[in-house]
Order: C-alpha cells, then structure tokens, then sequence
C-alpha cells in the first residue's frame, strides 16, 4: 500500500476577541501540545514546524526546542499571507511522503491588534506577501479590501449579484455561527444595521463584510497514515495544491484587470486537486473555504466548481450553505465569526467534520475541500474519511 500523509492531531487555545493580552508564545505552545494529545503522540515526537511567515510568536526552532523534541529535521516558513493557510499541510505532507520528516507542526497565532498594525504599515524586511501591499499603497490600495472590493465589482459586472447578497451571505454564516459555541459573532444583522451608511468601508463592504478580529493560536499535526495513537481518527490529504495562477504578479494581484479572468490561482489549483484526487466538485461534502470578507467564499464556491458561474446568489437565497443545507460552506461560521486565523481554522473545522466532531456537524461526510483565497499564491486541498 503506497504512503499516505494524514492529519492526525487538531488543536487550539480558547478563543477571545482582540485585546485579550495573551502571551503569543504560550498560545502556540497550549495550541501545539493539544495537537500532540489528539494524535496520541508524544510532544518530543514532534520532528518538524512548518509556519506562516508572519506569526509573532514562537519560532520554529524555538517551539520544537520548549517540546523537547528530540530531532529537528524539518523547519519552513511560508510567506504568502492567507494564501499560506493549506501551504502549511501541503508543505507539511510533502515531507511526509518524502520521509524526511515523521511528525509536523503545522501553527498559526495571531493577535488581532498586532496584525492590524503590521497591515498598515510598511515592512522594513520586504518580505513577499507586504512588499505587494507597499507597493501598492501609494495608487490607494491600503489593505486586503481593495483587492476584494475590486473582484466583487468586476464580478458584478459579469454575473448577478449585489449587496443584498452580501448581506444574506454575512447572515448565513451567523447562522453557522450560531451553533457553534466558539464563535465571536452569532447574532443576525437587521437590514437597517447593515445597510447603514456609517458601516460602509470599502467598495460594497461594511465593517460587517469582514472577518472578525481575534486572539488565537491553532495547530494541526501531519503524519504518515498509522503513525498516531488514535488512528481510527486519522483524516487522508488526499490532494493538496499550490499556485499563483495563470498571470503571476504580487499577492495584490490585479486579476480584475487580467484577461486571465475569472481564471485565477485557485481555478489552477482546482484542477490539480480534482485531477490528483480522482473525484469531481460534484462530490465535494463539505467545504471551508477563506473568507476575509463576505464575497470572498462566494467567489470561490464557483471557482472550485461547486456551482456554474453566476450561480452563487441564487444558492445564497436558497439558503444553501447552513451545516443542513445542499451545499454546506464554513458550518463553523468561517473566520467572519470566529475570528481571523488567516484561514488556518479551516483546516481543523474540516478534519473535526470528518470526523464526525464539530460543534455543527454535516451529515456523514466523506470528502471536504479547504481553500486559502483565490488570490495569489494561493493553496488548497482535498480531505478525506480514512475507512475505520
């Protein structure tokens, strides 16, 4: 039987809005040792880190060094912003299949405030992922919004689609929320609240368009398949992808004004999953896929071919993204309600789904797509039950 690299462990801290005044360093190590007690592995066994660039806390070295880990055969850092959220697992199984590595620490921590000021401000390191937002900042593109607000429009002119959407969009994902009891955000907006004028941002958006801020760290530990305590609760990568699409430029892609459109990182990554998986979007059980805003899951249920082209709206107003709907999107409430992770919590809400584990549970799925956003460099991965 050929090697196959698994998600054995998921762990996190408690989650609380920005402002918590939590030690970083402590978060990650809290969040990397519930990891390791998940997948029965001992923290010392842990030989590998691999982590977003951007993360304020522990180093890689610094964290297998406080879990005494006894080898350190691996340690990477992947610098492509949301787009790093599966990087993380693809790196990590690559590693895996390659024997170099035989337990890996895959982190994300994050503190609200401290990412927001890194946003706005240039980064005297240039690392890849704020060198495009610096140097797009003197046009007037001052943040991640800019770059969805011009996809939205450039979608809105092509396909139907419009604020109330966003509208319905930012209360399905309550909904969601709602039955999670982790969530920051699970009350339903009234009409008047988000069409208010004051809440407008940028574009279509309002401050109720965007993911919420938080204080968290979450972990997931990779394997070879039967290298855990708890295989019985192993979940298969099946199929994991990077890109950066079909017009490379900076992670502030300017894809609206590409002939590439609506082709985009996550469309290449698509076809590679599908083709390396073996299956088609028809069947996809679950999806959790990146959302800093409001269209940003929309745009990529279509790109994933989870529906045709213009179709998302109408899904939308069928409702069909809830936990009990057809077409189950984010059942946790995404990072628009559960604070922003930069996507990585997607990955743990799709193992605990498989598993038959989260707090709003789809009915007994087989296969789930993890998504980071269609902008690049971007990343994704196929899920799957491993049979007991």
């Amino acid at each position: 039987m050929s090697l196959q690299a698994v998600i054995a462990g998921v762990g996190e801290v408690p989650l609380t809005a920005d402002g918590s005044g939590r030690s970083p360093d402590q978060m990650t190590y809290q969040a990397a040792l519930a990891a390791c007690a998940d997948a029965g592995l001992e923290p010392h066994e842990v030989d590998g880190v691999v982590k977003y660039t951007y993360d304020g806390s522990l180093s890689g070295m610094a964290l297998l060094a406080t879990l005494g880990a006894k080898d350190m055969n691996a340690v990477l850092e992947v610098p492509s912003g949301g787009g790093s959220s599966v990087a993380l697992i693809d790196v990590a199984r690559s590693l895996v299949l390659a024997g170099r590595a035989r337990a890996i620490l895959c982190f994300r921590t994050l503190t609200g405030k401290e990412w927001l000021a890194q946003m706005t401000q240039p980064d005297p390191l240039r690392p890849y992922y704020l060198d495009g937002a610096n140097y797009l900042r003197s046009s007037g593109w001052t943040g991640y919004l800019h770059m969805f607000a011009a996809l939205y429009q450039e979608y809105a002119a092509r396909y139907p689609i419009s604020r109330e959407t966003l509208f319905c969009s930012a209360n399905l994902m309550r909904r969601n929320a709602a039955r999670n009891p982790e969530s920051l955000f699970t009350d339903q907006l009234d009409r008047n609240t988000y069409f208010d004028p004051a809440a407008r941002t940028v574009g279509p958006f309002t401050k109720y368009d965007e993911y919420a801020s938080a204080d968290l760290s979450c972990a997931v530990l990779v394997t070879a398949e039967g290298t855990s305590g708890t295989r019985a609760r192993e979940i298969g990568i099946v199929a994991s992808a990077q890109s950066h699409g079909p017009d490379p430029k900076t992670w502030f892609d300017l894809r609206p004004t590409s002939s590439s459109f609506p082709d985009s990182p996550s469309s290449v990554a698509a076809d590679k999953l599908y083709a390396e998986a073996g299956i088609g979007p028809e069947q996809i059980d679950v999806a959790t896929l990146y959302d800093c805003t409001t269209f940003t899951y929309l745009d990529l249920v279509e790109t994933f071919g989870l529906c045709g082209r213009g179709e998302v709206a109408g899904l939308v107003e069928d409702q069909a993204f809830l936990a009990d709907g057809k077409l189950p999107v984010n059942p946790h409430g995404g990072d628009l309600t559960c604070g922003y992770s930069a996507g990585f919590r997607h990955v743990l809400e799709a193992a605990r789904q498989l598993r038959g584990e989260a707090n709003n549970q789809v009915a007994s799925p087989e296969y789930a797509l993890v998504s980071a956003p269609q902008i690049g460099p971007t990343s994704a991965a196929i899920l799957r039950r491993l049979e007991s």
